[in-house]
């Protein structure tokens, strides 16, 4: 009876905290991202005169808008303040964002609406050399009819009707992208008379949750169902602890059950890791590859000459030459990195959420710790080559893998003891 009235106060506890953290949620502090033109960001007016137009388009200081004289000579004349927040192959990730607070400040001979533009990388359809071919998520917005701030959600951006024509964008793809946003765009609206324009930019504020609402209402399932297991396995090991009491046959059972879990949880030790060096096995790595979705960069190692070194050493020297190895790479690695012996003398570095950059230098930074180190045994100098590739979206780690496999194998033909990165 105490033991079921324990377990209805821990049920009642997880109720209030779930209600709270749903509160906080929902209705507490949320995450921001403040574009504001200014030395953080890249800042640059554009107007027709390159299409052979008359408009003549100024950045205003200190930076936070533009005048424009808009002209007549081309067809659709416009101006243009551009603020690039990336590289397109970087970009910034929106699409967790609900809504963009904007108050902007607009003068003109017409009241026509200025276009604000997300622009997109994508490689399906972003094409090298041609800036327009990003996607153009648009709207159009008065700054007449709304003289404060103001919450535009950001479901109301759409791709321009203009760019799916020109590049023939496929259905699939034609929906709102803002996983990779280079840069925000402020346009005179079409049909906007000829005259002086002048903009300015006062709030461009991105607001979203600290998490996608779909992951946070998994993740709050998730606890339940854990806590609910949880206090179900409690109940039943309390009820198994009273069952060993009244039998002999039960204790030798229990007592049974726990050297053949241990047994389990060795050899599954020795599945998991290398016995040899304590790196983790070619099966683990391969098994946390599988199930990683994400970005990951891999830097294949290998000991330059270690033929030799078995051959004139022995092999005894060798594995000790192995062991210590991993011992001076695990001294160079960061919680989450992971460090696997894949055959032989070669070894894969896994590397979770870091990006190529990271890598390489990592790697680099490895080469010298092998070939600086005094370590080994029997006075041998051992020197390593590497291989660094990151994944590319939508990559196989399978192909990642190789590509990581042959830079090792550029490094070997370049004279080895060299980092050499993927193409």
């Amino acid at each position: 009876m105490l033991q079921l009235r324990r377990l209805w106060w821990l049920l009642a506890l997880l109720m209030v905290a779930s209600l709270l953290l749903v509160a906080l949620f929902e209705w507490g502090p949320r995450r921001h991202l403040v574009i504001v033109p200014s030395d953080q960001w890249e800042v640059a007016t554009i107007d027709d005169r390159p299409a052979g137009g008359d408009s003549v388009a100024t950045l205003a200081p200190p930076g936070t808008g533009m005048t424009c004289e808009l002209g007549s000579q081309y067809r659709w004349p416009y101006c243009e303040l551009a603020i690039t927040l990336t590289s397109p192959e970087l970009g910034i990730d929106l699409s967790d964002y609900d809504n963009l607070i904007l108050q902007l400040a607009g003068e003109g001979p017409s009241n026509a609406a200025w276009r604000i533009y997300l622009r997109n990388y994508h490689p399906d359809y972003s094409r090298d050399g041609d800036p327009v071919s990003h996607k153009v998520n648009a709207i159009l917005f008065d700054p007449g009819q709304y003289p404060g701030r103001v919450e535009v959600p950001l479901k109301l951006f759409t791709p321009a009707t203009w760019w799916l024509t020109d590049y023939d964008i496929p259905l699939m793809q034609q929906g709102q992208d803002l996983s990779r946003v280079f840069a925000i765009e402020l346009a005179t609206g079409s049909g906007a008379a000829p005259g002086h324009y002048r903009l300015k930019v006062e709030t461009l504020l991105f607001e979203g949750p600290w998490m996608p609402p779909s992951l946070f209402y998994r993740a709050l399932f998730i606890g339940w169902s854990l806590a609910v297991i949880s206090l179900l396995l409690m109940d039943y090991l309390g009820m198994r602890r009273r069952l060993a009491k009244m039998s002999r046959q039960a204790r030798q059972t229990m007592a049974r059950n726990r050297d053949l879990e241990l047994e389990y949880r060795m050899a599954s030790n020795q599945v998991r890791y290398d016995p040899l060096t304590g790196a983790l096995s070619r099966y683990e790595g391969e098994s946390r590859l599988v199930h990683h979705d994400g970005e990951m960069t891999l830097v294949f190692i290998d000991i330059d000459h270690f033929k030799q070194i078995n051959d004139s050493q022995g092999h005894p020297v060798g594995d000790e030459v192995l062991k210590c190895l991993v011992s001076e790479l695990l001294l160079q690695l960061e919680e989450g990195d992971m460090l696997c012996r894949w055959g032989g003398e070669e070894f894969v570095l896994l590397l979770p959420g870091r990006s190529l950059v990271w890598g390489q230098a990592l790697a680099e930074r490895l080469r010298l710790a092998v070939a600086g180190s005094r370590n080994w045994p029997n006075g041998v100098a051992v020197t390593a080559s590497f291989g660094v590739a990151s994944r590319q979206p939508g990559e196989p780690m399978p192909k990642t893998l190789q590509r990581a496999d042959m830079a090792l194998y550029r490094a070997k033909g370049a004279g080895r003891n060299r980092v050499e990165v993927a193409d």
